[in-house]
């Protein structure tokens, strides 16, 4: 369903941002990426818990960019709070970020300078800094050439929404936004899809982005919490997506259905992970599958002695 919300000119951004109950990582979040910004772009809050009202005089901002907060007063999750900060966007492209993101200076001029040189462009995200690997650096910027080996590099085709993701909007509308139904792995499986149509992916390759800057005695999830079973039926609807999207030999399709069956067993889902194995016997990587099920079994089972308490 198409928003009825003017898009603006060309190349203008909407950050998205999806919270759930962590005030103060929000507002760090928030004035920290607002500075990037023109005045033609905005910040869209999606809160992912209405009952916890969110003010724009919370944060220390005057003038610039607008702010919009939006309550996502539908099915809750991190894609139904995406898709309602989506829905409020007002301009071309749309750059995702979780409450626990710090965007470095420059990154978004970085995307606008993508922006310009690939007109061509659909979507694409950026390299990720994870934040227990700043402990060295003291809460100072670290420059290029101190984090260049710490950085995880961003795959070909996906990217994470709270990894410096975005997309045109017009694409997000054409390729029906987040799944509702994926409470975790979501912007994996729009990538996917985006794949899937054949759209041109650019990765922001000096640029990075630091996440999970958590906070003490806030919640340690941007929605609401999942259980284990939920995950592992959503990891294995992922991978049968990559199933129909990419071919057998495809680099990202190995390693969603790698890791399915790794995290499936480390939930102590051995069996379900088997079962659902049996349901593709035709599918080329069903051997490597099974092969890697023996092993990561057998790893499993002697880590569950090792660890067993006399």
């Amino acid at each position: 369903m198409y928003s009825s919300v003017p898009v603006n000119a060309e190349n203008t951004i909407s950050v998205v941002i999806a919270t759930y109950k962590r005030p103060l990582l929000l507002k760090r979040c928030v004035e920290q990426i607002h500075h990037q910004l023109d005045a033609s772009d905005e910040i869209v809050i999606a809160n992912d818990d209405p009952t916890t009202g969110i003010s724009d005089r919370a944060f220390n901002i005057i003038g610039g960019a607008p702010i919009k907060i939006v309550n996502n007063s539908g099915l809750h999750g991190p894609s139904a709070a995406r898709n309602c900060g989506i829905m409020s966007a007002s301009n071309d492209i749309i750059l995702f970020a979780d409450d626990d993101d710090y965007m470095r200076s420059g990154f978004i001029t970085s995307l606008r300078e993508t922006l310009k040189a690939h007109p061509d462009a659909d979507y694409g995200g950026a390299n990720v800094l994870f934040a227990e690997l700043l402990d060295t650096f003291e809460d100072r910027e670290p420059p290029p050439l101190e984090i260049a080996k710490r950085v995880t590099k961003a795959k070909d085709l996906l990217f994470g929404a709270g990894c410096g993701m975005w997309f045109k909007k017009h694409h997000l509308h054409a390729l029906g936004m987040f799944d509702v139904d994926l409470i975790n792995t979501e912007d994996v499986d729009l990538c996917l899809r985006a794949a899937e149509l054949k759209l041109k992916c650019y990765r922001l390759g000096a640029q990075w982005i630091v996440v999970n800057r958590g906070e003490h005695n806030e919640e340690t999830n941007i929605t609401k919490k999942t259980n284990d079973k939920d995950k592992i039926r959503v990891w294995w609807k992922v991978y049968l997506n990559a199933q129909r999207c990419l071919p057998f030999y495809s680099k990202i399709r190995i390693e969603l259905l790698e890791r399915f069956v790794r995290r499936a067993i480390k939930k102590g889902f051995l069996v379900t992970c088997l079962k659902r194995l049996f349901r593709i016997p035709h599918d080329p990587l069903f051997l490597l599958a099974l092969l890697y099920f023996v092993l990561q079994s057998i790893d499993y089972g002697i880590s569950k002695v090792v660890n067993r308490k006399p």
